[in-house]
Parts: C-alpha cells; structure tokens; sequence
C-alpha cells in the first residue's frame, strides 16, 4: 500500500470521525484490516472498536440519517417530518423519550400521532 502523508491523515479522519469500520477501509484501499490497524496505530490511534461497537455506531448513524415523521392516529395524514427527534418534540410539545419509543415500536402514539422513521 503506498499513500501519503495526506492520504493518511484522511484514513485516521475516516476511522475516528467519520466511523468507518477496519474492514470497509481496508477494501476501500486493497489490503487486510491488521494494515489498517497497524497505519492507524503509526498516526496515534490507540483505542479500536471491537465488531459489536462499530456495528452499535453504524445502527445510531443510519438513524440519525432518517427523518422523523408523525402521522394523524386515525386517518394516516402525514403531518409533519423533521430532521431529529427533539426538533420534533420541540415542535409538538412530546417528550423526546415518548417519540422514540414510538419510532422503536415501544409505543402506539405519542401527544396524539403515530411516529415513524423514513429514509431522507
């Protein structure tokens, strides 16, 4: 693998902000993931997320990416979507742990409405 300085940094901002797991960077740049381990570690990485964490930040990240929607109960309208559960909460004065446990199905409605997820 010959990347630069540059590159490199850019692999570190994709590990550490970005959340992108060893092995899809590894596949993006054509090598094992214990290179990617390795490359990161040179450039001051010290702590890795094991396979059950990065798979917990993949699932919190999809959600974050779909839009909150509530619904009339009864006759299915859509009423509004926002971007995030306490903008949404903010707007219909519900409590953010009421709507989330609608949009996990822990919930029939909340202040009203039905609430789901959709992709943007």
């Amino acid at each position: 693998m010959s990347e630069t300085l540059d590159d490199m940094s850019d692999l570190v901002k994709q590990y550490v902000q970005d959340g992108a797991s060893l092995c899809s960077l590894a596949e993006k740049y054509g090598t094992y993931s214990y290179n990617i381990k390795f490359l990161l570690s040179i450039h001051g990485v010290t702590e890795f997320r094991t396979n059950h964490e990065q798979m917990a930040l993949h699932r919190v990240k999809r959600e974050r990416e779909r839009k909150v929607v509530y619904v009339q109960a009864y006759k299915g309208y859509v009423i509004g979507i926002h971007d995030t559960l306490t903008e949404a909460s903010e707007a219909v004065g519900v409590s953010v742990s009421r709507i989330s446990k609608c949009v996990k199905g822990q919930a029939w409605s909340a202040g009203g409405y039905n609430w789901r997820r959709v992709d943007a």
